[in-house]
């Protein structure tokens, strides 16, 4: 293997694995898979998911943090949303094995 494809492998793998840490907390999971739907605000989830809004915008900065999900505001509301069709991708395919 060359040095060029062993720092891509790296960089990749690095990626992957910041994504996967990020997920592997069963909220911040739920919250995906809730964005993988549609676009919602902090009230908005925190209301679905049966969580203290509190607790739900802390998840929420940390997936926000970890380049997981974007923000936009809609008036006094801050919209949140799946950034990438990554994130989506690996989402829907957990989705998809676990929730039927």
């Amino acid at each position: 293997m060359d040095f060029a494809a062993s720092d891509a492998l790296v960089v990749a793998s690095d990626e992957a694995a910041r994504l996967l840490r990020a997920m592997g907390h069963g909220p911040r999971l739920r919250i995906l898979c809730l964005l993988l739907e549609a676009p919602c605000s902090s009230g908005d989830i925190a209301r679905a998911l049966g969580m203290r809004e509190a607790a739900a915008s802390q998840q929420l900065a940390l997936l926000r943090g970890e380049r997981l999900i974007e923000a936009r505001r809609e008036g006094q509301r801050v919209i949140y949303a799946i950034a990438s069709p990554v994130v989506a991708h690996v989402v829907g395919v957990l989705r998809d094995a676990f929730c039927g």
